[in-house]
C-alpha cells in the first residue's frame, strides 16, 4: 500500500468503518428501415412507444433498484475491474493502477483480486494471499454459501488490505449482501439521474449519490444494469493530500472491465497458484516489522 495516498473512508457504513471504504432493454421495436411504416399515430406506433418508455427507468432509485435486482439475480458473474488514481499534488504526478476484478459462481466459488489481495473458494476451500505477506497462504474450509459476513470475516489482516486506497470492491457488496441499497445510501441523499453517458459501446444511465460534500457517480448499462464505472468521491482524500501541497487534479475511478452476467466459468479457475514453499496458514502472520 503506498504511504502517500490515504484511504477513503467517507462511503462507509458505520459497521464496515474498520474495512476502508463500499432490467431495463433498450427497445428498438419496429420493422427493418426498408420495411418501416411512418408514424401517422396508429395504434402500433403508440403501443411501441408505451412499451419504449415503460422499459426505461427514469429516476436514480428505479436504476439502483434494478442494477441490484440483476446482481442478486445472477447464478454468475465476472469481470476485469480495475481502479486507478490519478493525483497532482505541488509538482509531485501520482499515477496508481490496481486489479479490482471478481469472478463467481453461487452458491460457494469465487476468486477475487483487489489491491494488494487474492482470494479463491472453490467450493471445498478458501484460499487467500496477501502480497506484502508472500510467504503465506490461507486456507480454510468453504461455507455452502457466500456472503459479506462469511468474506468480511475470513481474516483481520485480509480484511484491512481488500479495501487499501478506494474501498472494498463494490461487486462483493452488490452479490453478497441481502440489501447493497442500505449500504449504497446510508447517509445520502436521493439519488438522482444525471446526463446519461457511453461506455465504449455500451449506454449508460449516471446516478449521482450524494453525501454531505461528497459524490460519486455509478454508471450503469441501459440495457442489462450491469454496474460498468463508478467515479469515486475524492473530497477526503483532497484535503488529506492538500498537507504535501497544492491538489491540481484528483480522480479516483473504478471500471468494471468485460463485466457479464451468466457466463460459463471453468471450475479450475477457482483456485491460486501456490508454490510449495508457501506456508499454510489459518491466519496471517504479519512480519515485524510490517513491510505492508
Amino acid at each position: 500500500m503506498r504511504n502517500d495516498i490515504p484511504n477513503i473512508r467517507q462511503w462507509v457504513h458505520p459497521r464496515l468503518a474498520a474495512l476502508a471504504v463500499c432490467l431495463a432493454l433498450g427497445c428498438t421495436a419496429g420493422c427493418e428501415k426498408g420495411n418501416q411504416p411512418k408514424s401517422d399515430g396508429s395504434a402500433p406506433d403508440k403501443a411501441a412507444a408505451e412499451s419504449e418508455s415503460k422499459d426505461k427507468a427514469t429516476t436514480g432509485i428505479e436504476v439502483l433498484d434494478r442494477m441490484i435486482a440483476v446482481y442478486q439475480k445472477a447464478s454468475s458473474y465476472s469481470d476485469k475491474g480495475i481502479i486507478r488514481l490519478q493525483a497532482k499534488v505541488g509538482e509531485r504526478a501520482i499515477d496508481q493502477q490496481s486489479d479490482l476484478s471478481l469472478v463467481m459462481e453461487r452458491p460457494n466459488k469465487l476468486l477475487l483480486t483487489a489491491y494488494q489481495t487474492k482470494l479463491a473458494c472453490n467450493g471445498k476451500e478458501f484460499q487467500a494471499k496477501i502480497d506484502c505477506i508472500p510467504d503465506q497462504v490461507l486456507v480454510k474450509p468453504a461455507p455452502s454459501i457466500l456472503d459479506m459476513r462469511v468474506l468480511l470475516n475470513i481474516d483481520p489482516n485480509f480484511s484491512m488490505y481488500i479495501g487499501d486506497y478506494g474501498g472494498p470492491p463494490p461487486q462483493l457488496f452488490l452479490l453478497f449482501t441481502k440489501d447493497p441499497k442500505d449500504f449504497l445510501l446510508h447517509g445520502a441523499k436521493e439519488p438522482t439521474l444525471i446526463e446519461s453517458g457511453k461506455i465504449g459501446e455500451n449506454d449508460c444511465y449516471r446516478v449521482r449519490i450524494q453525501r454531505n460534500d461528497s459524490a460519486g457517480i455509478f454508471w450503469i448499462d441501459k440495457k442489462s444494469f450491469i454496474l460498468r464505472r463508478i467515479v469515486l468521491p475524492t473530497d477526503e482524500m483532497r484535503r488529506q493530500m492538500s498537507e504535501g501541497g497544492q491538489v491540481e487534479q484528483l480522480t479516483l475511478v473504478a471500471d468494471f472491465i468485460d463485466a457479464q452476467f451468466d457466463a460459463k466459468v471453468d471450475a479450475d479457475y477457482f483456485q491460486l497458484s501456490v508454490p510449495k514453499t508457501t506456508q499454510v496458514v489459518k491466519y496471517f502472520i504479519p512480519p515485524i516489522p510490517r513491510n505492508c
